[in-house]
């Protein structure tokens, strides 16, 4: 589910920015997308979300989702003893990824 759901917003926002700008955005502009961190929670379905980001290629651009980057963020979870929101998958100090 999280695949379709993902790639359904993708086309979403394409669709969007280009009626937005009234065309000035091309209709399949780059799309980049930030990898989850490891669920340290639990470690249980991180793998199937982070798969479900990449259409279950496990990389970026694919067939299913061309005009793609990725940004792998799994070696930055969240400190231990911090408290989390979603499973502690989303991580706190987002400047790391940048």
């Amino acid at each position: 589910m999280y695949t379709c759901r993902f790639n359904a917003m993708m086309a979403q926002w394409r669709r969007q920015w280009y009626s937005g700008t009234r065309g000035a955005t091309q209709p399949n502009f780059p799309f980049g997308v930030v990898q989850i961190g490891p669920d340290t929670s639990s470690g249980a379905e991180d793998f199937a979300i982070r798969q479900g980001q990449t259409a279950d290629y496990g990389f970026m651009p694919n067939p299913a989702q061309p005009h793609t980057f990725l940004a792998a963020a799994y070696d930055l979870p969240n400190p231990p003893g911090t408290k989390c929101f979603s499973g502690c998958v989303h991580i706190f100090n987002k400047r790391e990824v940048g």
